[in-house]
Parts: C-alpha cells; structure tokens; sequence
C-alpha cells in the first residue's frame, strides 16, 4: 500500500482534494446498489479520475484501513502468482462521523464460461500459493499464544495461520491472532468467538451450545492441518465476485486471512454453487482432498453463526442441523 493515504477531514471533498489535489472536486456522484453493510458511489472527478467509494460510520472503527490491508495483500501475491484480478485501494478518508474507502473503478462485464474457468485456475494458483512476509503488510507474524516461535525473516514462508490483524466479517469483527495450528485457529478464533457472541447477543440455548461444545471437542478428527497456510479472500460467496469489462471475475469486499484453502471453496457453495466448470477448472490446477463435502459444512458453520449474529434467529435452525451432524 505505498501509495494508499489517510487523511482525516471534516467532509468527503476536504479529503478528495488532499488526496488528488487543489484543482480535484466532486463533479458527479452516483449510488451504486448491492451492498448491505456500506453505501456504495460511483464519483467523477473534475480531473476525469472515477472511483468507487464505500461509506460506513466510524462505529466499525478500523474497518475500511483493515480492508484495504487485505486487498494489497491479495493484490501482492496475486500478481506474483496470477490470482485474480483485485482492485486497488486508493485512500481512506475520515471525517468526524463517516469513513470513506476509494477503490479503482472497475466498468463491469458479462461472466462467460470461459471466464469461469479463468477464474478457478487463478484462484487455485492462489491458493496453492506459500506466503511470505513480503506479501504481508505491516508486522511479521508471531503466534501469540507461543513466544518461542521465532519472528521469520524478510521474504521467508509464513507457516502460522491468522493475519497482521484483525478486520471484518460483513460487520462482524473478525479475530485474526497468529496461530501455528488450523484446527485450534479455526475452533478459537472462527467457531468459537462466534458462539460466544451468539450467546452474549441472547442468540443461543443450552442444547445449541452443549452441541457446540461437542463439535468444538471433535474438530482435531475432523479437520486436517494443512500443508501450508493458503492466503484467503475469506468472504468468498457470489456477492463478492464481480465481472470487468473484459470478462474476467475479480475480488471485492475480502477478510482476508491466512488458513485452510476449503474455507474459501466452502463459501463459495453457501448460498449455491460455482458450478461443475468451475471445479473441474480448479482441481485440474490443485486436486481437492478426499472429504471435503463432508468438511465443507463445518466450514460454513463460521458463515451461518456470522449470519445468525448479523440477521437473527432465522438462521438458527441451519446452525443447530450442522451442529447435530458433527457433534
């Protein structure tokens, strides 16, 4: 992010003009529809520059800094590896009550078959991608929970699963301390916060969490560790795949973290499913394990918590049927 600002306003166009100048002002600003946690415009400067702008208050404090962090890191390892496509963050402006994050404005296209394909075989090279410290912005990572684990050098492989810090999950923190193992990073940081903000938000019932507590017992058996930690967009359901304007899909609205390639594939089939090209595309580049389908429910239960804590009870009957499968 060597080129990424933040300044700190008292309006939008106070900062568009730190950002890009004396001469730059706001010459047309359009609503962009789609988003249910920020408010999306589409703004034409006088300079002819046009950038997407999402909006949130400064309730979610660290939000939209945390996003862009992700997108450079995603950028970054993307383009060492041929990932997807990623838009550049630009700047992030504050006012007293809002912040405001820019982006590259991406014209949109039509999705394509051969698009699709594109897209899984870019995918799987990132997820087949060894991380290193370079593509990590900010700190190196170190477990917290394990102070003997040395700092890696510059450009060395990252072997922790986590990220430089932690970031959002639609409006939902997302906790992401450095942690040497999977199972216990995804039973801690993922299940786990989930179930206990579920219970603090009057969410859950005695059988809902003595079944949790069992699923939580289980997962060593049930998830393997693997080979090396996979950079993930981490909120990969249909929403946040767009096309550009030369049919090729790109990554928007990431929580990027670094764990378990399934994760990312397992939201992608949350609310319906890539489609057999797609797969067939992927694994020609990175084979999937034997039982993931199986594993693919207990990857989604992260999501469906996440919904039942953002949306209301209308998701516990989803929770409660995974968590009886596994417990």
């Amino acid at each position: 992010m060597s080129n990424f600002t933040v300044v700190e306003t008292e309006t939008l166009q106070q900062g568009i003009t730190r950002l890009f100048g004396g001469d730059s002002t706001i010459s047309e600003s359009t609503p962009v529809a789609g988003g249910c946690i920020n408010q999306g415009r589409r703004l034409r400067l006088s300079t002819g520059t046009t950038l997407f702008c999402k909006k949130n208050t400064l309730e979610n404090e660290g939000m939209f800094l945390a996003e862009a962090q992700g997108l450079a890191a995603l950028i970054g390892l993307c383009s060492r590896v041929a990932g997807p496509r990623v838009p550049e963050p630009v700047g992030l402006i504050q006012t007293a009550h809002n912040q405001y994050l820019l982006l590259e404005w991406i014209d949109t296209g039509r999705k394509t078959l051969r698009s699709t394909q594109e897209f899984a075989v870019a995918l799987a090279a990132l997820h087949s991608a060894v991380v290193t410290t370079d593509e990590l912005p900010g700190s190196v990572p170190r477990a917290a929970a394990d102070e003997t684990v040395p700092i890696p050098e510059a450009g060395s492989p990252v072997r922790q699963y986590g990220f430089v810090g932690n970031n959002y999950i639609g409006s939902t923190p997302q906790i992401n301390t450095w942690n040497t193992s999977w199972v216990d990073f995804f039973a801690r940081h993922r299940l786990g916060y989930q179930l206990d903000l579920a219970r603090r938000n009057g969410l859950t019932n005695s059988s809902m969490l003595t079944l949790a507590d069992a699923v939580l017992q289980r997962l060593p058996e049930l998830l393997p560790e693997p080979d090396h930690p996979s950079m993930l967009h981490g909120d990969l359901w249909s929403g946040n795949i767009m096309v550009d304007a030369h049919g090729s899909m790109v990554l928007i609205d990431p929580a990027v973290y670094l764990g378990h390639y399934e994760a990312d594939l397992a939201m992608m089939e949350l609310f319906g499913s890539p489609g057999p090209s797609f797969y067939e595309a992927y694994e020609h580049t990175a084979p999937l394990e034997p039982g993931y389908e199986d594993r693919r429910e207990l990857y989604n239960l992260y999501h469906l918590l996440n919904h039942l804590n953002l949306f209301g009870g209308s998701y516990r009957g989803s929770v409660m049927r995974v968590l009886e499968r596994f417990s």
